[in-house]
């Protein structure tokens, strides 16, 4: 059997190089850059339109923000009722989003203000996480809907509300 005889310079330079690759793989310079992956129940600055968008609502939204946990979100819409009732279902898609399938939002704003000028405040809601309810919107009239989402929330609605769009408040 043949042995094998390296030169000197060789068994020093083996260790050097492997001492090297050893404190480029320590710092990190093979790593990849990778940003952590936001879980799909995190709601983001980045995930905010696309998240927003696959909702599918049926009104025009004026403003977002989404500052910490809260999202705040405001509307404006015409002047029929259909618009109204249209806005409250889009409200419930909201919620239902916000508080059964993200992690991260706590409580939602919401403002619905009339088009176009969106200067009149018609309809105000805080609705926090620990008081929202899943409702059958499907099967429930636009006032019943109206009632339960004053019991889950806080809403305010303006005099020109009740009486443009014939909401009752109780």
């Amino acid at each position: 059997m043949r042995s094998i005889r390296l030169k000197p310079f060789i068994w020093w330079a083996l260790p050097a190089l492997l001492f090297i690759l050893c404190s480029l793989v320590y710092t990190g310079w093979f790593q990849q850059d990778v940003q952590p992956e936001l879980s799909s129940r995190q709601f983001s600055e980045e995930t905010l339109v696309d998240q927003l968008l696959a909702l599918r609502l049926d009104e025009r939204i004026h403003r977002v923000s989404w500052h910490y946990d809260i999202l705040s979100i405001d509307f404006q819409i015409g002047e029929s009722e259909q618009a109204m009732a249209s806005v409250l279902e889009d409200i419930g898609e909201i919620g239902d989003f916000a508080f059964s399938e993200t992690d991260n939002i706590k409580q939602i704003l919401v403002r619905v203000l009339s088009a176009p000028s969106a200067k009149n405040l018609l309809l105000a809601i805080d609705a926090q996480r620990s008081n929202w309810m899943v409702v059958n919107r499907n099967q429930t009239s636009t006032q019943l809907w109206l009632k339960q989402l004053q019991q889950q929330s806080k809403m305010t609605m303006t005099r020109q509300a009740v009486d443009r769009y014939q909401l009752l408040q109780s």
